[in-house]
C-alpha cells in the first residue's frame, strides 16, 4: 500500500493510513493471516514510521507513542481480520441465526437485543470502522499525553 502524502493534520494522515490498510488487507483477504509471523521488512517499516511520526505530531512520545500505535495496528489488524472472516467463510445464515436466537432470548441477551449486535442493516462495517478508529484516534491522543 502507498505511503500518504503528510499533511498538517496527524489524525488525518493516521486516518488516511489506517484506511489503507484495511482496504489492502480487505482486498487480499489472506493478508491478515500472515500476522502470526513476524513482519519487518521496508514496506512494514515505512508505514510504521509514517503512523508514529503522525502521532509524534499529535503529542506522543515514549510509551504513549509505542501504545498508541500498537493500538491503532491492532485495531486495524483486528477489524480487517474479523471482518475478511466473515466475508470469506461465514455462513451468511449463521449470523442471521445468531441475531434471531438474541431476539428470542432477549431476558437472558438484553444488552445484546437492545444495541442491535450482530443487525447488519443498522450499522454497516464501514460506520463501525469509522467510530471506532476515532475512538482509538482520541485514546491515541491520551495516551500519547500521559506517555
Amino acid at each position: 500500500m502507498p505511503i500518504p502524502e503528510v499533511t498538517d493534520d496527524w489524525r488525518q494522515d493516521a486516518r488516511v493510513l489506517v484506511r489503507a490498510w484495511r482496504a489492502a488487507m480487505l482486498r487480499h483477504p489472506w493478508a491478515p493471516g500472515l500476522i502470526g509471523r513476524p513482519m519487518l521488512g521496508p514496506n512494514v517499516l515505512a508505514r510504521t514510521e509514517f503512523l508514529q511520526a503522525a502521532l509524534v505530531r499529535g503529542g506522543c512520545g515514549g510509551l504513549g507513542l509505542t501504545v498508541a500505535t500498537r493500538m491503532l495496528a491492532n485495531y486495524v489488524i483486528g477489524a480487517s481480520l474479523t471482518e475478511a472472516t466473515w466475508r470469506q467463510h461465514a455462513d451468511p445464515g449463521a449470523r442471521a441465526a445468531a441475531r434471531e436466537h438474541v431476539a428470542a432470548s432477549a431476558d437472558t441477551y438484553p444488552t445484546l437485543h437492545a444495541s442491535g449486535h450482530l443487525d447488519d442493516s443498522r450499522w454497516d462495517d464501514d460506520l463501525l470502522f469509522e467510530e471506532g478508529l476515532d475512538g482509538v484516534l482520541r485514546a491515541a491522543a491520551r495516551a500519547g499525553a500521559s506517555g
